[in-house]
């Protein structure tokens, strides 16, 4: 198993792979996660988790003894869907999960709101805008 620090680490490397802004980082490290979400009229906010969110962020982080560093929210067709991106304990894996991140598709935990049987571990396509993420894919 790997110890947090490790994971913090690991963490703030793909978020600077990612261009995240030093403001998201910053908040990383003091303990916070970044949600960004276009909402359903088409603005774009950067904002603190909701309490449903932090929940789902925390019970994610225990069941799969992962460290979320950045979750994105987008309205769907089928359903509102909230995308973890996160640090395993497969440090095996971290160099393929750099390469997926640098290509802009890094591996995420998407929840659907709507529809939880089809929540699912996936690559999910992300653009930056402005130091934040949007999903395209």
């Amino acid at each position: 198993m790997t110890n947090i620090e490790n994971k913090k680490s690991e963490a703030l490397s793909r978020m600077i792979t990612l261009g995240l802004h030093p403001r998201v980082m910053q908040k990383f490290q003091d303990g916070g996660v970044t949600c960004s979400e276009l909402t359903e009229d088409g603005s774009f906010l950067h904002r603190e988790p909701t309490a449903e969110e932090l929940e789902s962020i925390g019970a994610f982080q225990k069941e799969h003894n992962c460290l979320v560093y950045y979750a994105i929210k987008t309205h769907t067709d089928i359903g509102t869907m909230l995308a973890l991106l996160y640090v395993s304990d497969n440090v095996e894996e971290w160099a393929s999960d750099m390469l997926d991140i640098q290509a802009k598709t890094p591996m995420a935990y998407v929840i659907n709101y709507d529809a939880e049987w089809c929540s699912e571990f996936g690559s999910i396509g992300v653009a930056n805008v402005c130091g934040q993420l949007v999903r395209t894919e």
